[in-house]
C-alpha cells in the first residue's frame, strides 16, 4: 500500500546525465564573481545596467 508517509519517504530518481551536463555548462557560465554578484543584487531588486556595472566595479557595457 502507497502512503503519504511512503512518498515522503522514497529516493528520488537520479537527474540524467543529459540533464546534468546542461546544467554544468550553464553553471560554467555563471563561474564569475561579477557575474555572481549580479545575480545576488537581482534577486533581492531591481537594479540598472550602471548600478549592477557600479556595484562590481566594472565598466557599464561589461554589465549588459
Amino acid at each position: 500500500m502507497n502512503t503519504a508517509i511512503d512518498d515522503i519517504t522514497e529516493t528520488p530518481p537520479l537527474t540524467s546525465l543529459e540533464a546534468l551536463g546542461q546544467a554544468a555548462e550553464c553553471l560554467k557560465i555563471l563561474a564569475h564573481p561579477h557575474r555572481l554578484r549580479m545575480i545576488q543584487m537581482l534577486l533581492r531588486d531591481r537594479y540598472t545596467v550602471g548600478e549592477l556595472a557600479q556595484a562590481c566595479e566594472i565598466p557599464s557595457h561589461m554589465a549588459s
